[in-house]
């Protein structure tokens, strides 16, 4: 066993000794490529329990201490490879850009409807230097250098979901010229898969091109208690697009134009929520609402959770991808309030390059071949920005 001993620094400013495992040596992945209407196909057998031996070490935590900003719900955090993050927080109203020792370089705009402000951010992403591209409410889409604004106006996506606007600011090419975002259509009906979509939007902001639809979110509104959603997710490269569902152990790689360039696939078994986790979650729904509830309630709250359990507990919580396509899978849990505390990582090829132990109460935001950017929870449900590098041993 392999373990990361890691400095932590508290909320008082001092610094602790933290280790995790990253887990036992496994022989790589037995790969075989066949070719599926023209597209070839990868197929990853023995990758269950491969570990890649990579290890993560931890370069900060903010949000913390009282000299650090305060967070309340982190929509973005995207990092570049000079170790500089990008932090959007939807409750606070408020966009950072981090240096890579977790110092604060700029706040950028504000809360508000006036000029280099906006109401409840969507997301944000980088453009070249320290330009920043935020979207707030509405499709409103501001451009920042720094903390200088730069442009501000309303777009109509062409894409709704019930008449609102649904997109998410996913990336900005390098040179500029497009946007990549995501979102979602109207349902279709209970017990169907509703569509999202990967646009794209030219640099003048006045034509969009739908590059894929794809499976979005199943609609199980004949048993919204079940709590294994499953939805499907996409995340730009610098070449393209990768996309994926979190009930199927299948992952495909898209050129810039929308077209599929290749498939993994890799060897899963299924797990089901048990007694213990539909009681934890019960319970836990609980205490994350606040609710006083009898035993005799909370008893009948637990038999109805395990009532309305159906199928196994999906594979992958969040789809992330570098630029150059190494694909990182974030464990499910064992069940939705469960973060999990290891990623998957699949090559560019294909290729199972193995799992990486990630700390609980943590979700990973965003990767790069160096660095990983991830939110953790408190036992207090406080935010903090985490970063880490990426060790290869």
């Amino acid at each position: 066993m392999t373990y990361v001993r890691l400095l932590r620094r508290t909320a008082a400013g001092g610094l602790v000794l933290l280790a995790f495992a990253c887990g036992d040596r496994a022989a790589p992945a037995a790969t075989s490529t066949s070719v599926e209407d023209g597209v070839p196909v990868v197929s990853n057998t023995g990758s269950g329990d491969a570990v890649s031996g990579w290890r993560l070490r931890e370069v900060y935590a903010v949000g913390l201490r009282d000299d650090e900003p305060t967070f309340e719900f982190i929509t973005t955090a995207k990092v570049r490879d000079d170790g500089s993050v990008l932090v959007a927080d939807a409750n606070g109203g408020q966009v950072y850009i981090l240096n890579a020792d977790g110092t604060v370089r700029h706040r950028v705009g504000r809360e508000g409807e006036g000029p280099g402000e906006y109401t409840w951010l969507d997301g944000a992403v980088w453009g070249g230097g320290d330009t920043v591209v935020v979207q707030s409410a509405g499709g409103r889409l501001t451009t920042f250098d720094g903390p200088e604004l730069v442009s501000a106006r309303r777009v109509d996506w062409g894409f709704r979901w019930n008449g609102n606007v649904s997109m998410q600011i996913a990336d900005r090419r390098p040179d500029g010229s497009t946007i990549y975002v995501q979102g979602g259509t109207s349902p279709r009906g209970a017990g169907e898969w509703m569509p999202s979509a990967v646009l794209r939007m030219s640099a003048d902001l006045e034509t969009v091109d739908t590059l894929r639809i794809h499976d979005g979110w199943f609609d199980a509104r004949l048993d919204d208690r079940n709590p294994l959603r499953r939805w499907g997710g996409a995340w730009p490269t610098a070449s393209g697009f990768v996309v994926a569902r979190n009930d199927v152990p299948e992952v495909t790689w898209y050129d810039a134009e929308g077209s599929p360039v290749r498939i993994a696939r890799w060897d899963h078994a299924p797990r089901e929520m048990t007694e213990r986790a539909i009681d934890d979650y019960a319970r836990a729904q609980v205490e994350r609402g606040s609710r006083e509830l009898t035993d005799e309630a909370l008893n009948r709250m637990i038999a109805d959770q395990r009532a309305a359990v159906d199928g196994p507990i999906p594979i992958w919580r969040r789809l992330l991808a570098t630029p150059d396509g190494t694909v990182w899978l974030t464990d499910f849990g064992a069940h939705p309030l469960d973060f999990g505390n290891r990623a998957h990582v699949i090559a560019p090829d294909g290729t199972w390059l193995g799992s990486i132990r990630t700390r609980p109460n943590t979700i990973l935001m965003d990767v790069t071949d160096r660095w990983v950017v991830g939110v953790e929870f408190s036992p207090l449900d406080i935010q903090s920005v985490v970063l880490w590098e990426i060790v290869r041993d």
